[in-house]
């Protein structure tokens, strides 16, 4: 049962991960974009 707790928080992590790096990925796609920079 701990084992499967242990999973279950680590498959929510990676999804926290790939989520912050989908954000960051069209976070930079849509502000090179912007004639700021």
């Amino acid at each position: 049962m701990a084992r499967r707790s242990t999973t279950k928080t680590f498959q929510r992590f990676d999804l926290k991960i790939t989520l912050s790096m989908l954000f960051l990925f069209f976070y930079e796609k849509s502000y090179s974009k912007l004639p700021i920079n």
